[in-house]
This record gives C-alpha cells, sequence and structure tokens, in this order.
C-alpha cells in the first residue's frame, strides 16, 4: 500500500500549480470510490440478484435527471437535448456501468476489498497505455514511475493475497 501511496503522491507533483477545486474533487471521487467498494458487498449481500445495483442507477439517473435538464435549458448546452446524445449517454452508460458493475459487485463479493481496491488502481495505467496507443498520448518519467509504483503495489497485493490462501500459507 505504501507503493500505491507514493504513486499517487508522485501523480500530484506538477509543474502547474493544482487547482484547488479539482484536487477537491479527486478527493471527493476517491471518497466515494472507498464507499463503493466498502458498501458494495453488503448491498449484494442484502439485495437479491443485481436488484440492489438496478434501484441505485435509477437514484442516480432520477437526481441527475433535473440537473441535465436545467443545464441544457440555460442554453449553452443545448446538444445536451439531443436525442442522439442521450442514444449515446445510453450506450456509454451500458458499456461503463449496467455491465461492469454488477460484474465487480460478484468480484467483491468473492475477494478482499484491498486486493479489489488495489486492482482497480490498474484502470489509469491501462487507460494511459490506450491514450499512448491510439491518441499519441506522450506521459513523462514521473507519470510513468508514479504508475509502476502503482502496479507494483497491485502485484505485490495479489501475491500477498494469493500466498495467504495457498494451502499451509495461512
Amino acid at each position: 500500500m505504501a507503493l500505491a501511496a507514493l504513486g499517487v503522491v508522485l501523480l500530484g507533483i506538477s509543474p502547474a500549480p493544482l487547482e484547488p477545486v479539482g484536487v477537491a474533487l479527486a478527493l471527493l471521487a476517491g471518497a466515494c470510490w472507498g464507499a463503493y467498494i466498502l458498501l458494495t458487498p453488503t448491498l449484494g449481500a442484502r439485495w437479491e440478484g443485481f436488484s440492489g445495483l438496478t434501484v441505485g442507477f435509477w437514484i442516480g439517473a432520477i437526481l441527475l435527471l433535473p440537473v441535465t435538464l436545467a443545464t441544457a435549458a440555460s442554453g449553452e448546452y443545448s446538444w445536451a437535448l439531443d436525442p442522439g446524445v442521450w442514444g449515446m449517454g445510453v450506450v456509454l452508460g451500458l458499456l461503463s456501468s449496467a455491465v461492469p458493475f454488477p460484474l465487480e459487485m460478484r468480484a467483491l463479493q468473492r475477494m478482499s476489498r484491498a486486493t479489489f481496491g488495489v486492482l482497480t488502481s490498474l484502470e489509469p495505467a491501462a487507460a494511459a497505455l490506450v491514450a499512448f496507443l491510439l491518441l499519441g498520448e506522450q506521459l513523462g518519467a514521473l507519470e510513468l514511475a508514479a504508475m509502476a509504483l502503482v502496479i507494483l503495489a497491485s502485484v505485490g497485493s495479489i501475491r500477498s493475497s494469493a500466498e495467504g490462501k495457498s494451502p499451509g500459507g495461512g
């Protein structure tokens, strides 16, 4: 975990000053992700199948709908009322949430929260690789070192988890 924390700190080092609102939102996102990791096994145990997840999606959609419509009505974001945009939103919702979240819920019911948390830390590295391969994005030495530390922490977490479950290992 110390390697992962060091990697995150390295990512925070930037030649440009950090925006306080962006830092606050990143911390809020991290807190929400932590709550998700901690609460998902309970949700899966208390609701049959994926019923709890479905209810959560609907609550989120209902809460965000007024904000979306108010933003679109302001005129600056009138594209938000375009049916094509809504169609792309549905596809994006299916591919980014409706399919992966049930899979993650099952994974969280079968593995430790710590292992799951570290494994999901690989997602930014995968995104950076895709951005490099498809978009030609370049990362500096500091960013690469930070990602390497997080990946090493992930490997260490997986290995220690596997050793703890092996016969005679714990």
